[in-house]
């Protein structure tokens, strides 16, 4: 087997702007390995080899090798491998102002272009060849102490010149089709419709008419995640949004549908990292 691959820089961009983070991560991986998690940042997810499919909110996609995955700030996502192989990937965490001084932003675009198309981007062969070059040239740049700044963030916005022209050549027709089973779709759609009014498991299976017992159950098989954990991160999802749009502590607690404020700051500080008031301040 090839030896474990990881590598994690700094692309620094303009002056006072929030780096940039690459990673670059090659391994065996197991369905247990993975958990269920929210960004601050813009993610930009390419996939090089593996078997998976790639969870982001209500949408299932399968993934081949150069697929792009974009995952916008507050969006639950996950990678989920169907058997213990050897797998490997890049990703960048972007702020959303990393790039606003440019005359013109491509993450700005690109997000709005997938909001109507869906997460996975999949490349035409010479573009995705195109992307991979890149990325491993990136990947050089930091090898063996090297700290080529300047040819690294280069290398990143024609991967970004990349997305956004294919981008530009979608059509709606052309979003991409997600791949979850009939009842797995029903619990993730019925879930970003009504997930802060959900308060137990119970709820949902009477709505989709199956046992609680066997909603957990195939919830669980399907994603590797218990199915109140999913609804708890989604929770959280729309607690952050709240406080983005001006929400203060308490009122994105009882409208994200938690109804203990001292616990709702516990489990927000767990997947965020910090507690709402200070994400709330963070600029």
């Amino acid at each position: 087997m090839d030896h474990p691959i990881g590598l994690d820089a700094e692309i620094c961009t303009m002056r006072s702007a929030p780096p940039i983070r690459f990673s670059h991560r090659k391994s065996m991986d197991a369905p247990d390995r993975h958990v269920l998690h929210l960004n601050n940042h813009i993610e930009i997810y390419v996939y090089v080899s593996g078997n998976h499919q790639y969870m982001v909110e209500n949408a299932l996609y399968e993934l081949k090798r150069g697929d792009i995955v974009i995952i916008h700030p507050r969006e639950v996502h996950k990678a989920l491998p169907r058997e213990a192989c050897l797998y490997e990937r890049f990703y960048f965490l972007v702020d959303e102002h990393t790039l606003d001084a440019m005359c013109h932003n491509p993450l700005t675009h690109i997000l709005n272009q997938t909001s109507h198309f869906g997460n996975r981007i999949s490349l035409d062969e010479e573009r995705r060849e195109e992307v991979l070059r890149r990325l491993y040239q990136i990947d050089e740049c930091f090898r063996d102490g090297k700290n080529e700044q300047l040819i690294a963030f280069c290398h990143f916005l024609r991967i970004l010149d990349e997305i956004d022209h294919h981008l530009e050549q979608t059509s709606p027709a052309g979003k991409p089709l997600t791949q979850a089973p009939a009842l797995l779709k029903s619990i993730l759609t019925y879930v970003a419709e009504h997930c802060a009014q959900i308060q137990s498991v119970t709820e949902i299976s009477s709505a989709l008419g199956v046992s609680p017992q066997y909603l957990s159950s195939y919830f669980s098989k399907h994603v590797g995640t218990p199915l109140k954990t999913y609804v708890q991160a989604k929770k959280i999802a729309l607690a952050k949004a709240l406080l983005d749009q001006g929400a203060d502590v308490t009122r994105a607690c009882y409208e994200c549908g938690f109804n203990d404020c001292s616990y709702f700051i516990r489990v927000f500080k767990a997947y965020v990292g910090v507690t709402p008031m200070a994400y709330k301040k963070r600029r």
